[in-house]
């Protein structure tokens, strides 16, 4: 979604000229132009306005609320939409702790949509009287707040809802500190954080259920109804399929049930098993029209370990050495990660190792990972450089045995 589209809409627009501060009026004529050509101190004024109150609408606004509902629905409580409003930077700009008290000689052209003006003249809002004082607030929130516009913002949340929905880490710094608790760059976000922490998440309404997270929670999975848990089984064997395409035999189905239903007796787990459809790759539906020699390939190849169960093994014993040195915290941390990222390592091109079955491509990737080496942007403790070398070592021996 372009900004400046929603900005440049086909609307009358009204213009308001007050006295402003010298400082408020410097600050929107460079703003606008850093931006892109077509920007005016009116657009910027307007996007600040949208960033700091609900008093109008536009596409991105419900665009935005379409993703906070996504969000909402997976934390299971809305005051995580104005905390996440509430993060702010750090410290502000120098420019703007002692700015000026200097005002304009005259008053500040701004052009804004008629319907804008409509919304923010009611008594709700700013009124009919003292907007300028209103211009230089709405200027100095955006300044202070931690998204430089509505799209910065709704891309912070996008990456939490990932993050919840799939255990994507996020990139954007604001979604770090939110979901990590701790950031040097800004305040304000730790009510964000416990809003993180203390959710309830029903595991199995989730589209996504990376097989690590399904085999510590499945557990917690009410025992009725019981489609709760064949639902959540049936996700996470999917997403496991999905990720390796490594084939999902029936045996192997039933060793996750019984490791994650741990409190269920093994001919339960197994039921639970029997009453959904498994995953199945191209060679396994086509296994009848197969001579032997083809289905002792695929059989063998079922038995092989893939790029992402390694990760998983090496991620496993991270948290393990956490546990045992008392770092709880830490290894939650880590139990939130993908594998991949737990061995420091992209997760994308692991799973692109797993899916390829072209011999050649799969030692390219291997390669990239090989020669990216240690991904420190992912590093949260000490024992995941143990892990990247355990993973690095299984890499090489899988490249040979590809080159043979």
């Amino acid at each position: 979604m372009s900004l400046m589209k929603t900005l440049l809409r086909s609307e009358e627009s009204g213009k308001t000229q007050p006295i402003l501060h010298e400082w408020v009026y410097e600050h929107l004529r460079d703003r606008a132009g850093e931006l892109a050509r077509g920007w005016s101190k009116g657009t910027v004024l307007y996007e600040y306005i949208m960033l700091t109150t609900d008093a109008h609408e536009d596409d991105i606004t419900r665009y935005e609320q379409r993703v906070d509902a996504e969000l909402v629905e997976l934390v299971g409580d809305t005051d995580i939409i104005p905390e996440l409003g509430k993060i702010k930077i750090s410290s502000i700009p120098s420019q703007y702790v002692s700015a000026s008290d200097e005002m304009t000689d005259n008053g500040v052209e701004l052009w804004l949509p008629e319907s804008l003006l409509d919304d923010i003249s009611t008594s709700e809002y700013w009124g009919e009287r003292y907007w300028a004082q209103n211009i230089e607030d709405t200027v100095r929130d955006s300044i202070d707040s931690a998204y430089s516009d509505r799209l910065d913002r709704i891309q912070a949340k996008q990456e939490i809802i990932n993050y919840l929905d799939s255990g994507d880490e996020p990139e954007h710094e604001v979604a770090q500190a939110v979901v990590t608790g701790e950031s040097d760059n800004y305040t304000g976000y730790n009510q964000a954080h416990e809003i993180l922490e203390n959710r309830e998440i029903e595991l199995h309404e989730r589209t996504e259920i990376p097989i690590d997270k399904f085999l510590e929670r499945g557990s917690e999975i009410p025992q009725k109804p019981r489609r709760k848990r064949e639902q959540a089984l049936e996700t996470a064997l999917c997403t496991y399929f999905e990720r390796t395409n490594y084939g999902m035999s029936e045996g192997k189905a039933y060793s996750f049930a019984e490791r994650a239903f741990d409190d269920v007796r093994e001919e339960t787990a197994h039921d639970y098993v029997d009453s959904i459809t498994l995953p199945e790759n191209e060679a396994e539906s086509n296994q009848k029209n197969e001579t032997s020699e083809t289905s002792t390939m695929v059989n063998a190849q079922e038995q092989e370990v893939s790029a992402w169960e390694a990760c998983q093994t090496a991620k496993e014993s991270v948290i393990e050495i956490l546990d045992e040195n008392d770092m709880e915290k830490k290894a939650r941390r880590v139990e939130r990660m993908a594998a991949p990222h737990v061995c420091l390592v992209d997760r994308d091109i692991v799973e692109d190792i797993d899916d390829t079955a072209d011999s050649e491509k799969e030692a390219e990737l291997i390669d990239q990972v090989l020669d990216a080496g240690t991904l420190s942007r992912y590093l949260v403790v000490s024992p995941q450089n143990e892990a990247n070398d355990k993973l690095m070592t299984y890499l090489h021996s899988r490249k040979e045995d590809l080159l043979g």
